[in-house]
């Protein structure tokens, strides 16, 4: 593989063991570029599942915040490594049938980035597999931030965790002008469900906060914060705007 794996995690030792390092293994993703990153007060936690499975065992003590792991993790590796950022509680990955193995996928995708001059790179965010295409967009479309690829400039450098992924596609339309999303595969995760992660902190004012402070940013990009129902709950979102250039490129 050209790249490395980071997962960083936070409060999920035990779920990440069962989702995520689960998920790598049955996709063949080999143990040894795999590196989870956990806060310091965490590490024994995790130490104790690393026993158990090598796939778990490269743990490396970073920071507190999502954000701010982000930015160790770029700092970790050097400049220009290829980095697939993962979160730690994906329950799966849904392909289009007759793709190669989904570890040539991303290899594949990490080699289309560096030929296109591009650094930031997605899967379709959505866990449907109705909406899944053979092919991939370049342009202005977002980047979830639970599983994305990162050609590591040391540029990704969000101000706040709510929300940070739609800064880092922001920040890297600007930077290059197009990011690419890879759409004939997707995760299976639950999105703000899970327990630990960003729930810890997660409050409805900090989402709040942090839909407009993104808007605020990134107008050219974005749409007004609106409100969203997502299951019992309305919450504060932004999506990116129609208008913005998006070309089809073919699978490699």
């Amino acid at each position: 593989m050209n790249y490395r794996i980071a997962i960083p995690s936070k409060g999920r030792a035990y779920s990440l063991f069962q989702k995520t390092i689960r998920t790598l293994k049955d996709a063949g993703f080999p143990a040894d570029i795999i590196d989870i990153f956990v806060v310091e007060g965490e590490l024994y936690k995790y130490a104790l599942y690393g026993e158990a499975d090598p796939h778990y065992k490269n743990l490396i003590v970073g920071v507190p915040g999502l954000a701010e792991q982000r930015q160790f993790i770029q700092h970790y590796y050097p400049l220009d490594q290829n980095i697939l950022f993962i979160d730690d509680d994906i329950e799966g990955f849904k392909v289009l049938p007759n793709l190669p193995p989904i570890p040539q996928i991303f290899d594949e995708m990490f080699s289309l980035l560096i030929s296109q001059g591009l650094h930031l790179g997605g899967v379709y965010p959505c866990d449907n597999s109705f909406f899944l295409k053979r092919r991939i967009v370049k342009g202005g479309v977002y980047c979830v931030g639970a599983c994305f690829c990162l050609v590591n400039d040391r540029t990704l450098n969000a101000p706040f965790s709510d929300r940070e992924d739609f800064w880092n596609t922001c920040h890297y339309l600007q930077q290059d002008g197009a990011v690419l999303r890879n759409e004939s595969i997707a995760i299976r995760t639950k999105y703000w469900k899970n327990p630990g992660g960003l729930q810890e902190t997660r409050t409805p004012e900090s989402v709040e906060a942090s839909a407009l402070q993104i808007s605020n940013l990134f107008p050219e990009y974005l749409s007004p914060p609106f409100q969203k129902r997502k299951g019992s709950s309305i919450i504060w979102n932004v999506k990116f705007l129609r208008s913005l250039s998006r070309i089809s490129l073919p699978l490699p």
